[in-house]
């Protein structure tokens, strides 16, 4: 691999002072008379906000050989994002001639065109350049793409995802795509990189990336690497590979965007209904979009909120259920409300009856009148065996003002 200075490749922006939390690479490349790249940049800015980006830089990689199509393209960042570049949230580079290798495959693999060994080879030696930029930016890096759409509040999701990790990892996914939202503890970049270096005309991209961390052998792998609902979904229709078109869709993405927006102060949520896969109740109570998936949904099985400080409530909302399995609601359930417990060893008093699941969703608009204390526990409780699994998509609760 080429010993470069990589600090030259940068052409607008600002090196951040210190480490920060997540760096974002994107390779962006122009197709024939298309530009994906603004209204993905402008969704990641969208759906984010200053004090998110205060230590998440994103880098945009220039990929394009031609001159022209890269200074038109630095030209436009620079007057479409300059609030990015001020908050120094925007690093954008370019390839260094040490990079400008040739393409031409000894040989092809998987049945390619010697034109798409070229392409993909051209895309993993844009991806090990961001590597090398980025790997002491911060303590993570994500690798996206130029032609993606942002989930609301994706990276406090992406902070959340990474808290949840009781285990030790090497990268998590939050796409379904191989090679979109791929995130990387940034310790193993260079071992990344050089990987990708060594089998750069034999393997494409989101194979190599499946098989460096089957190498690495971390304990969290295959499902549980995946944060369900995916955060970003691929829009683009044109690939930057001649004659290409990609339709894919990530049928995960914007399954739990919020409904009722609750305030849901900080609690402890506790369950003993077995959770599928990485759909954790905590996603059903988080602000970002998540949703609880679990299954074995026997009599006596139980849900616990638990407040950290008692509150009078407004309202409770608990959404079961969602598009793609309208079945999996809770047939037979209630749930009841606890104030604060008289003894020390325990969190909750006595529990009271304040509503059953007679559809979808229980929505108790009028809690203070049914339960007119301040409420230190939530509990639902199932009555009766059930086939069905449990979706609750989301769990809202206000406070009374």
């Amino acid at each position: 691999m080429p010993d470069v200075d990589i600090s030259k490749a940068l052409v607008l922006g600002k090196l951040p002072q210190n480490k920060g939390f997540l760096t974002v690479g994107i390779p962006t490349v122009t197709r024939s008379g298309l530009f994906y790249f603004g209204a993905t940049l402008q969704s990641l800015v969208n759906y984010s906000n200053t004090e998110d980006r205060q230590d998440v830089v994103f880098v945009v990689l220039l990929s394009d050989t031609n001159v022209t199509q890269r200074e038109k393209l630095l030209s436009i960042i620079s007057a479409n994002f300059s609030n990015l570049i001020d908050e120094g949230s925007l690093n954008v580079i370019q390839l260094l001639p040490e990079f400008d290798l040739s393409l031409s495959p000894s040989r092809t693999t998987y049945g390619d065109s010697t034109d798409r060994v070229r392409w993909r080879t051209k895309q993993i030696l844009d991806f090990i350049f961001l590597l090398q930029y980025c790997k002491q930016l911060s303590d993570y890096y994500m690798q996206l793409e130029d032609d993606i759409e942002a989930s609301p509040d994706y990276l406090l999701a992406i902070r959340e995802f990474i808290e949840l990790q009781q285990e030790d990892w090497v990268d998590l996914q939050f796409t379904n795509f191989l090679s979109i939202g791929r995130l990387y503890k940034a310790q193993y970049l260079d071992q990344l990189a050089e990987f990708l270096w060594t089998f750069k005309r034999e393997q494409p991209v989101d194979f190599l990336f499946d098989i460096f961390r089957q190498l690495m052998v971390p304990v969290v792998t295959g499902d549980q690497a995946r944060r369900q609902p995916s955060l970003f979904q691929h829009v683009g229709t044109v690939s930057s590979l001649n004659n290409k078109t990609q339709l894919l869709k990530d049928n995960t993405y914007g399954l739990a965007n919020r409904e009722f927006n609750g305030d849901n102060p900080p609690a402890e949520l506790e369950t003993n209904i077995p959770t599928y896969k990485t759909y954790s109740l905590k996603l059903a109570y988080s602000k970002i979009p998540g949703f609880f998936w679990g299954h074995n949904l026997l009599k006596d099985k139980y849900i616990s909120i638990i407040f950290r400080s008692p509150a009078v409530l407004s309202r409770v909302v608990i959404a079961t259920g969602n598009a793609k399995k309208p079945i999996d609601i809770l047939h037979n359930a209630k749930l009841d409300a606890a104030p604060l417990s008289a003894s020390d060893s325990a969190k909750c008093g006595e529990f009271n009856y304040v509503g059953s699941f007679e559809t979808a969703t229980l929505d108790i608009n009028n809690f203070e009148t049914v339960f007119p204390y301040a409420v230190s526990c939530l509990r639902i409780t199932v009555l009766a065996d059930q086939d069905a699994w449990l979706i609750i998509r989301e769990i809202a609760v206000f406070l009374k003002k």
